[in-house]
């Protein structure tokens, strides 16, 4: 199934839109550097099905991770399986991109201490996350339930019987809090 023929919902959909996301993200990541990134090193956690590292693949050299396989985009860009630990030295990459990852870590202060360790000095990096705050969950499709506990917010997913996997979802000032010490 390609971008085209998604059927429209409500909300987030992995699949959809790919390679405007793309777009979005490599205009932003430029935005924010005064040099050409024209093939630099870009590191993509949380690969997903992989479009996203295959469009970004025709702009920057893009090394894709993730803590499993569920690629169907695998052209462009190499891959691989890793822990929230990321297997590369220190100031490795030019631009790390975090793409709605941070939400489904175990650990988010690792993930943010990884990226930050991994970063080149003056690296740019893109993390996008929703906002615990918006009044949609987009990940459930539900209203306003994610305003409770968190363990509250799952139990009640699992009664309703449509809980899949937990999530973290952070506000823009935990986020900011969390990475004012490593960026």
């Amino acid at each position: 199934m390609n971008e085209t023929t998604v059927p429209h919902r409500r909300g987030f959909s992995v699949t959809a839109n790919r390679k405007s996301k793309a777009k979005k993200i490599s205009k932003i990541i430029n935005d924010f550097t005064e040099h050409s990134l024209k093939n630099a090193r870009l590191l993509d956690i949380g690969t997903g099905n992989g479009e996203i590292s295959h469009f970004l693949s025709k702009e920057f050299d893009v090394i894709s991770v993730d803590i499993e396989d569920h690629r169907n985009s695998t052209e462009g860009y190499m891959f691989l399986i890793t822990t929230e630990s990321l297997p590369f030295p220190d100031e490795y990459f030019d631009v790390v991109v975090s793409n709605h990852v941070i939400e489904h870590v175990s650990d988010q202060q690792l993930h943010l201490s990884e990226i930050a360790r991994v970063l080149k000095p003056n690296g740019v990096v893109y993390l996008a996350t929703p906002n615990r705050l918006w009044p949609w969950e987009v990940h459930y499709q539900v209203p306003v339930l994610h305003y409770l506990p968190q363990q509250t917010f799952m139990s009640l997913l699992k009664r309703i019987k449509i809980y899949r996997e937990v999530l973290r979802l952070i506000t823009w000032h935990q986020l900011k809090k969390a990475g004012q010490t490593l960026f």
